[in-house]
């Protein structure tokens, strides 16, 4: 009979005992109601920061001659497929487009045929993040494709 009282405490000890470590490495402070809420007020005004304006990336040069063009008429002028770019930007969707004539540039294309391209708001209503996300095709074109005919 007295065996379920052997098992009593080692059950209390690993089961009814619940540990909590705190985290923080500062010290607690005891404070009164009057210093809370003084503490509250302090600290909420802290965090009422306007953001900066959102700059636009900068344009590489020559980065204004890329421009857009359907795929049939890529492929009837002769110009050649690169590959796929797929970009995020946080930002408004003309800034995207800046990123976006700056990277096919530097992959080496005169020429984008658009896919999927939008701008989505993200967020909660507080604090919403303008994304644009864009889907092209990158083409490198002979000079003579846009000669103009004589």
């Amino acid at each position: 009979m007295k065996k379920p009282h052997f098992y009593l405490p080692i059950l209390t000890i690993l089961f009814g005992c619940q540990v909590y470590m705190d985290p923080r490495n500062e010290p607690l402070m005891l404070v009164t109601e009057e210093e809370w809420s003084e503490l509250k007020t302090v600290k909420e005004t802290n965090f009422e920061i306007e953001p900066d304006p959102v700059q636009p990336p900068p344009e590489l040069p020559g980065s204004e001659k890329i421009g857009f063009i359907d795929a049939t008429t890529a492929r009837l002028y002769g110009c050649r497929a690169l590959t796929k770019l797929k970009m995020m930007h946080e930002g408004p969707y003309d800034h995207g487009i800046i990123a976006t004539k700056n990277r096919a540039l530097s992959l080496g294309a005169d020429m984008m045929v658009a896919g999927k391209m939008g701008e989505y708001k993200v967020g909660t209503e507080k604090n919403k993040i303008t994304v644009s996300q864009f889907n092209v095709e990158l083409y490198r074109c002979p000079d003579s494709a846009f000669e103009e005919e004589k």
